[in-house]
């Protein structure tokens, strides 16, 4: 396929009436809808802060994203000045409000450094993750009952009552339920948040755009986004690790419970959600 997109590249005519922006756009949108290039730029698009990784891990995912930028940089400069100019525009050159110019790779290059440089570390916090997430730990039970408590307020999530829900607001797993009640206790962190403090200290903060030491208690914070539409939450450590777990269950509990498949109506009315709580 990369072979055929090439030589028809190649025997564009000279009478064509496409300027050079014109065999530009084209091309651009050719290399943009790409399956081999969505494939690469996949592997470069790093994002950490799913699950819980090695260090080791972490180090062979950015070596691969650096990998895979140079094969990225090969292949559209196949394409000739306009695929050298496609990749240069989306990876090569970029800019942001602190940079007029960046190359992508060197940010990958950096975290790469950071870990090796610092793998004690990261290899110490990892286990002491690992250890609290043993102990929080609340695997679901085989054939869980599940159930919906009628009494419990839930806001609107664009079309859901919240993530938890199903697709037509007439059932959430137990799963769901205790993530529920688990995000009800952490309200004061979504004020936390909005008003930049930190959840231990309670001490006016720059907060991180994901975690990182508070400077005055040295404590770690994380930036996690609410499931009850309350919004951002700033969250202690350990919060933060036990929603994980719950939202992990959740996860694996909602892939393969059919009353979450798409369009499902669930007829019970004990699962029936309502917005218990009317504004005034």
């Amino acid at each position: 396929m990369q072979e055929d997109f090439k030589n028809a590249l190649n025997n564009i005519e000279d009478d064509t009436d496409l300027d050079e922006e014109d065999e530009y756009i084209e091309l651009f949108l050719q290399l943009n809808a790409d399956d081999y290039v969505k494939k690469l730029e996949n592997k470069m698009i790093i994002n950490l802060e799913k699950e819980l990784l090695h260090p080791d891990q972490v180090i062979k995912i950015y070596e691969n994203g650096i990998a895979a930028y140079y094969e990225l940089k090969k292949y559209c400069f196949s394409f000739g000045k306009y695929g050298k100019k496609y990749f240069q525009e989306m990876w090569q050159h970029l800019h942001n409000s602190k940079e007029k110019d960046f190359d992508f790779v060197d940010s990958l290059k950096s975290y790469l450094e950071d870990y090796k440089n610092n793998y004690d570390k990261y290899l110490k916090e990892y286990n002491k993750t690992a250890e609290l997430l043993k102990r929080v730990s609340n695997p679901l039970e085989e054939n869980i009952k599940r159930h919906y408590d009628p009494d419990a307020w839930y806001i609107r999530i664009g079309n859901r009552v919240n993530i938890y829900a199903n697709d037509t607001n007439t059932y959430i797993s137990l799963a769901g339920q205790k993530c529920i009640e688990f995000e009800e206790t952490l309200l004061e962190y979504a004020n936390d948040f909005k008003d930049s403090l930190c959840p231990y200290c309670k001490e006016k903060i720059e907060l991180p755009k994901q975690r990182k030491n508070c400077p005055l208690c040295k404590r770690k914070i994380y930036i996690v986004g609410g499931g009850i539409k309350q919004g951002m939450m700033a969250l202690k450590e350990e919060d933060k690790i036990k929603l994980y777990q719950l939202r992990k269950d959740f996860k694996i509990d909602k892939k393969y419970n059919p009353n979450y498949g798409h369009g499902i109506v669930v007829e019970d009315s004990t699962n029936i959600i309502e917005n218990t709580k009317k504004e005034p």
